[in-house]
């Protein structure tokens, strides 16, 4: 049998693990989804700032730039051919002034270089009329070179910039212009940024010429047929996943203001999703150990709240069922285990005070049982004493019966007697009429025969009257016996009803034995 703690820590810990599984798989999905959403933030971030850098780069290049375009001598330079050697001066100044600055120069609006200083040092002029940067500049406009090109008199790749001069009409005279070695540009924005091991800058040219890379075997290669390109030459800003060999890499881009050019950022998906990865893992193994911890305290928990005082009460109720009624429970709480606690005390007063009244109960129930079972025998000796005192009373009237009928048999065979006797006496009478009769026919005998026959008939008559009388008192001897039977019977009468009532009363008294001994065995 499965204890209750074992019961409940099955299920708490199945609830616990499915629930924390669920939470930590909708978590570590939601981690790595926004480790690689971070992942390319972090990337979009870094090449817009990267983008914001090379910008302010372009803008620090063309500061001194603008600042030459205001020299009263540099425009004098280009209007008349005047002040050659100080503007001379000024250019070879500002070839030095970085050890990065390839080159610093004036053109005129032709676009031919007349003045070419190489960190100070004197250069031969280039016509440079086909370079666009120069063109914007005899535009009128700030010129930034969008493609690096190979220095004529360095031989390095370079970027350029341009500001044109103007005369006071606001006509083009030429212009100035710097160029600076892309080498630097590379290790300052490109070589030296880095996230993990794989994520790296790149710039491409408006035109798909790779100008920033770090691997430089691949710079100024032509990007245009390769996947992706095409996408970041068309959109100024975005996201894409692009194939660079086999490998497939999140590219993130963006456009440099000034030069045009799209500064994007790669790195190795593998690398993101590793990231991701590792840190959905890490989430797991927290979560996991979150789990543990969590069914390791409501273990506990339940062992001290729950466990432990139900065993105490499980104790208890076990000796309680031994018949131990006087044993204790020390068990004081508030909540649910210790109103049970509390209920389980006052049912086992309230039986140990019901199996005292049940004892009491008991008690009188025998004491009623004894008197019962004296009732009862009281009872049967009553009935006992009925049963005889009626057959008695039966046999009393039954003789006196008998002795009533032997007098009616008696009385009608005297009855019978005295009939026949009238009968044979009203015979003589009637032979005794004819006789007169015949005597009258023959009244010639003499008259004194006739009155001896006369007082014969006489006597006869008297003789006959009494016998009658006799016989009214017989009937009347008849008549008091059946009335003396009547009475008999009406005194037999009472007497059956007497025993009747008595026998009601003994089923009465069986009655209340019966109920005496139903409330005994329900007291049992």
């Amino acid at each position: 049998m499965k204890s209750i703690r074992t019961t409940i820590a099955i299920f708490l810990g199945t609830v616990v693990l499915l629930i924390q599984s669920l939470l930590i798989v909708l978590v570590a999905r939601s981690i790595y989804a926004t480790s690689v959403n971070n992942s390319k933030h972090e990337m979009t971030v870094l090449a817009d700032t990267l983008a914001k850098s090379t910008k302010e780069f372009g803008a620090q290049l063309m500061e001194p730039m603008r600042s030459a375009t205001k020299i009263p001598a540099v425009r004098e330079f280009l209007a008349t051919g005047a002040n050659a050697e100080q503007v001379q001066q000024i250019i070879s100044a500002l070839s030095q002034a970085s050890e990065n600055v390839n080159t610093c120069y004036v053109f005129d609006k032709q676009g031919n270089q007349v003045v070419l200083m190489a960190q100070g040092k004197p250069m031969k002029p280039n016509a440079l009329a086909d370079r666009g940067y120069i063109q914007d500049a005899l535009a009128g406009k700030e010129g930034y070179s969008d493609v690096p090109t190979k220095s004529i008199a360095t031989g390095k790749l370079i970027v350029s910039v341009t500001a044109p001069i103007k005369d006071d009409r606001g006509v083009v005279l030429g212009g100035v212009g710097m160029s600076y070695l892309l080498e630097d540009v590379i290790e300052t924005y490109i070589a030296g940024t880095r996230i993990g091991t794989t994520g790296y800058p790149f710039l491409l040219s408006p035109k798909g010429i790779m100008i920033g890379h770090p691997d430089k075997s691949l710079l100024l290669q032509d990007f245009r047929q390769k996947d992706g390109t095409a996408a970041m030459l068309a959109s100024p800003k975005g996201e894409e996943i692009i194939l660079f060999g086999s490998e497939p890499k999140q590219v993130v881009w963006t456009r440099v203001p000034l030069w045009n050019w799209v500064l994007g950022f790669s790195m190795s998906t593998a690398e993101i999703e590793a990231t991701a990865a590792k840190q959905r893992d890490f989430m797991i193994l927290l979560g996991a150990g979150a789990i543990l911890a969590l069914i390791a305290a409501a273990l506990l928990a339940m062992d001290r709240i729950v466990v432990r005082p139900l065993r105490r009460i499980e104790e208890y109720a076990s000796e309680v069922a031994r018949g131990d009624l006087d044993k204790s429970l020390a068990l004081t709480s508030r909540n649910e285990i210790g109103k049970l606690a509390d209920s389980l005390r006052a049912m086992v007063g309230t039986l140990r005070n019901k199996i005292g009244e049940a004892d009491d109960q008991k008690r009188l129930a025998q004491e009623e049982s004894a008197r019962a079972a004296e009732a009862t025998a009281q009872a049967e000796q009553a009935k006992a004493q009925a049963d005889t005192a009626r057959a008695e009373t039966m046999l009393q009237a039954a003789g006196k019966l008998e002795q009533v009928v032997a007098a009616l048999q008696h009385a009608a065979r005297d009855m019978a007697a005295q009939i026949e006797a009238s009968n044979h006496g009203a015979q003589d009478q009637s032979a005794r009429v004819g006789e007169t009769a015949t005597a009258m026919e023959q009244m010639n005998a003499t008259v004194l025969e006739v009155a001896r026959n006369a007082s014969q008939a006489a006597g006869s008559a008297d003789n006959a009257r009494e016998k009658a009388e006799e016989g009214a008192k017989v009937v009347a001897e008849v008549v008091r016996g059946i009335g003396e039977v009547q009475s008999q019977a009406l005194q037999l009468k009472t007497d059956m009803g007497s025993l009747g009532q008595q026998a009601q009363g003994i089923g009465q008294i069986l009655n209340v034995i019966s109920d005496i001994a139903d409330q005994t065995n329900l007291l049992a």
